[in-house]
């Protein structure tokens, strides 16, 4: 049986050529129809006259884009079925019973375009010159994290339907938002929307800051640089990371919270590397209060930065700080692994061992503290 596959844009809608070449963009989030009943419309207004056809349990769906405000819960999707003939349509609820990704790099998170106007723009580089692209509001697409040099913009990559010329791109990060997908299960554990914050602080003593690091070397910092090796001697024979680890191991959750700074802060704290429990609701805002205790961050010199091509060549005990998404995340590397509220062997950027950014966030501080 030949399935036909289709897919549409919540602004225009067309037809997706099955035999086009995809290339390496991810082509959607693709899960199950669960439960019998569910309905396909051509218009996201669900009545008899939009009605097209019923889809069958087993049906192949993926997520293209998930409505705002008051039709949150309705979707556009890529449809792969032997029942339905229709080329377009609409869906309401949750009909998944696991979402994956499809083609393209893993080491992404799925978020949508929310801008403040129907379109965003889509930039070739980080310094703005050229627009690639416009990509509707509304629409799914995949985030590498915030750029380094510019965390103002985020790398994304862009599935076909976005018709974009090129197969990523850069975005404004105010005109993306990290979504779970409310009723539907994830392939990424439904991931609470206030990841990487601390809820026993309510306000930022130091404020939003987007600039708090950048790739530019000051004077002082070279001083305090002048040799990496240099920067981590003696951080092995601190008895006090061994007990932050444990401590960390001892008290992890078995899955994401969402509340990774806490965890963190009170690791610091209890072993004695930090004086007192740090300051700031924010993972990514962490590099100041971690500075004012005496950490040094590894990637503030060419050096540093050289030396780290991604989490994972960062030492043991070494804090590890990522802007992207509201709040960031922030983990301690360990033997075998990284741990906060939760423990992985994967850093939060990914499986890549030879990058930075993943998975909408980028690595932008690791901070360590030498031996006392």
């Amino acid at each position: 049986m030949y399935f036909i596959i289709i897919f549409f844009n919540l602004i225009s809608l067309s037809v997706l050529d099955a035999s086009a070449n995809t290339g390496n963009s991810p082509q959607g989030l693709y899960g199950t129809v669960l439960t019998g009943g569910q309905k396909l419309y051509s218009a996201p207004q669900f009545n008899q006259s939009n009605f097209l056809c019923n889809l069958n349990i087993g049906d192949t769906l993926g997520l293209t884009g998930q409505l705002g405000g008051k039709n949150r819960n309705t979707f556009s999707a890529l449809i792969k079925s032997n029942s339905c003939n229709a080329s377009r349509g609409y869906i309401y609820g949750p009909p998944f019973t696991k979402v994956r990704h499809v083609g393209g790099n893993k080491n992404t998170s799925p978020v949508l375009v929310r801008g403040g106007s129907d379109y965003s723009n889509i930039y070739g580089s980080v310094d703005k010159k050229n627009i690639n692209c416009k990509v509707a509001r509304d629409t799914l697409v995949y985030a590498v994290g915030p750029a380094f040099s510019n965390p103002r913009l985020t790398k994304v990559q862009l599935p076909q339907y976005t018709k974009c010329k090129s197969s990523s791109g850069y975005i404004s990060s105010d005109d993306i938002v990290e979504s779970s997908f409310d009723n539907w299960v994830t392939f990424d554990k439904n991931t609470p929307s206030y990841e990487g914050s601390d809820p026993d602080e309510k306000t930022e003593s130091q404020g939003p800051c987007l600039t708090c690091y950048s790739t530019k070397t000051s004077p002082k910092s070279k001083k305090n640089f002048i040799d990496l090796k240099q920067t981590v001697k003696g951080l092995g024979a601190d008895k006090r990371i061994d007990y932050m680890i444990n401590y960390a191991e001892k008290n992890k959750e078995p899955k994401s919270t969402g509340w990774c700074y806490r965890y963190v802060k009170k690791a610091l704290q209890a072993s004695g590397l930090a004086s007192k429990y740090l300051e700031g609701a924010s993972a990514k805002n962490a590099g100041g209060p971690l500075k004012a205790e005496g950490f040094k961050n590894l990637m503030d010199v060419p050096k540093g930065v050289n030396k780290i091509k991604s989490p994972y060549n960062a030492p043991m005990g070494a804090i590890l700080v990522y802007s992207g998404g509201e709040h960031g995340h922030i983990e301690i590397k360990t033997k075998n692994g990284f741990i906060s509220d939760y423990e992985s062997k994967m850093a939060r950027t990914g499986s890549s061992q030879s990058a930075i950014s993943g998975r909408n966030r980028t690595l932008i501080g690791v901070y360590v503290k030498g031996a006392s």
